[in-house]
């Protein structure tokens, strides 16, 4: 039993509801993911909250660093999308094509946590 089980489009009761799923997570869901990630890759800046919420200290990247946040975020949108989208699909093959890019997008995930927490790390060292 997965966390995500609760909200996976196969577990519903009817067609439709399954539907809605795949359009809410698969494409409303991303659009503000892949609209800040464009601009962090485009404008090669960010600015990462740490901390607590209450009080957030900002740490501001800057060139590739702020690309590798944008690149975790469009590989977040992508993910969310192969998932409530693609993975919803009757078809065997669409479901085994999303399972492969699922695992891609993971590994685009940990290289852009890899990379932005590097450089968060280097800042406190």
């Amino acid at each position: 039993m997965s966390l995500l089980d609760p909200l996976d489009p196969d577990r519903l009761p009817d067609g439709n509801s399954s539907l809605v799923w795949a359009w809410l997570g698969g494409v409303l869901a991303p659009l503000p993911l892949v609209f800040f990630g464009a601009r962090c890759i485009f404008t090669q800046s960010a600015t990462l909250l740490l901390g607590r919420t209450s009080r957030p200290y900002p740490v501001p990247l800057m060139g590739w660093e702020a690309a590798a946040a944008g690149g975790f975020l469009l590989c977040l949108a992508a993910l969310l999308h192969v998932h409530f989208f693609w993975g919803s699909r009757p078809s065997e093959e669409a479901r085994r094509l999303a399972e492969t890019a699922k695992t891609a997008l993971l590994l685009g995930l940990v290289a852009g946590t890899l990379r932005v927490g590097g450089a968060i790390l280097g800042r406190f060292s």
